[in-house]
């Protein structure tokens, strides 16, 4: 997220800068659901592979899994964070765009 300063030293966000890298963010959330959907188990067809290697293999693509699951809402939690910031600092641009023309 691009950031400048302002006359006064504090940072300003950049709306379009905020939301470009929000669809960045969203972007790689989806791309770690189709991961995860793909190495899911249950799609993997492994008919050559019975007893132990089966269950070590479904065991570790299950990690796989949990972990790309956990990436996939760090993702979306951080572009609704991003979301939430630039819609706060809409909301104080407003009012004090209100109290200016007072």
């Amino acid at each position: 997220m691009a950031g400048l300063r302002g006359y006064d030293g504090k940072i300003v966000i950049d709306e379009g800068e905020a939301r470009a890298d929000m669809r960045k963010i969203d972007e790689a959330a989806s791309k770690l659901a189709k991961a995860r959907e793909q190495l899911d188990p249950g799609r993997i067809d492994s008919a050559s592979m019975a007893g132990k290697a089966r269950a070590t293999l479904d065991e570790q693509l299950n990690k796989i899994c949990r972990d790309l699951s956990r990436m996939e809402e760090q993702c979306r939690e951080t572009s609704g964070y991003i979301g939430k910031v630039v819609a706060h600092y809409q909301r104080i641009d407003a009012e004090l765009e209100k109290q200016m023309r007072r």
